[in-house]
């Protein structure tokens, strides 16, 4: 099942570089960790998977960094598309999106709730996740995708959503024994 798993993110992992190559370009280097979501968060489970396999244990770091924010952008794809949609008319691959977002979250969902005891890790990712949000906000984009014609509720209850889900994750982690 792990080597299923780490083929099939692999593959998620390839086919997101290929649709995002030419959108890297639309964005400032400096903010290419904070967008480049789809291609990241598959690879990153997909080396977790492999190490599962191989019973190698994985760094808390690399567990946290895949898990925590894959779980958040899921529940957000769940409500930007169809937000999108709303405002831009039903599209297939919008649709799909969701289903492709969901594919690594699940995954996401899965090591979130096996232990995750690196304290500094949480915070950094959840401090992440935030600043990311807020980049999201700023330049009115989620990843690289538009958010021009959304309304100002739809982007703060993203916004609020994003970082809500972030910091209440990252408590009950912390929280934890």
């Amino acid at each position: 099942m792990y080597y299923l798993l780490f083929v099939l993110d692999i593959l998620w992992s390839v086919i997101a570089w290929i649709v995002d190559y030419d959108k890297l370009f639309l964005i400032p280097v400096w903010a290419w960790p904070f967008c480049i979501v789809c291609p990241i968060y598959p690879a990153l489970l997909a080396i977790l998977w492999y190490k599962k396999a191989k019973k190698v244990k994985s760094n808390e770091w690399l567990v946290v960094f895949a898990s925590l924010p894959s779980a958040v952008l899921g529940i957000m794809a769940i409500v930007y598309y169809p937000l999108k949609m709303i405002n831009n008319g039903f599209g297939v691959i919008d649709l799909g999106q969701i289903f492709w977002v969901l594919f690594y979250s699940v995954q996401g969902w899965v090591l979130f709730h096996k232990k995750l005891a690196n304290k500094p890790a949480i915070i950094f990712a959840v401090v992440f996740l935030v600043v990311k949000f807020t980049i999201d906000l700023i330049y009115l984009s989620f990843d690289y995708l538009d958010f021009s014609n959304f309304n100002n509720n739809q982007l703060m209850i993203l916004y609020l959503l994003g970082v809500g889900l972030s910091l209440a994750l990252g408590i009950y982690k912390l929280k934890k024994p």
